[in-house]
């Protein structure tokens, strides 16, 4: 799996009195043996600081973080168990 952060920055532009924080991660899930690509994604997450303070922008930073993390388990969870349920359907074809 190659991760590449596109984009990791509170917007403070909404007017309100707290920034809305986005993390944004391009994945990408590849086969190690034929070096191919498996599939590619976003998985991204948002989150609201509670007041403009050093450790409630941090915090609501950890809470995006961790729900575009969650999300890229997910589906690469969902990745991985359909190429491995195609791969046994080929084998069983070939059989």
């Amino acid at each position: 799996m190659q991760i590449a952060v596109r984009r990791f920055e509170a917007d403070y532009a909404s007017g309100g009195p707290a920034p809305q924080v986005y993390v944004k991660l391009d994945c990408i899930i590849g086969s190690r043996a034929g070096r191919e690509v498996i599939a590619s994604f976003v998985a991204e997450g948002s989150s609201v600081a509670a007041r403009n303070r050093l450790g409630d922008v941090v915090a609501a930073f950890e809470s995006a973080a961790n729900a575009a993390l969650h999300s890229m388990s997910d589906h690469a969870l969902e990745v991985v168990r359909a190429a491995a349920e195609r791969k046994a359907a080929q084998h069983q074809a070939t059989r």
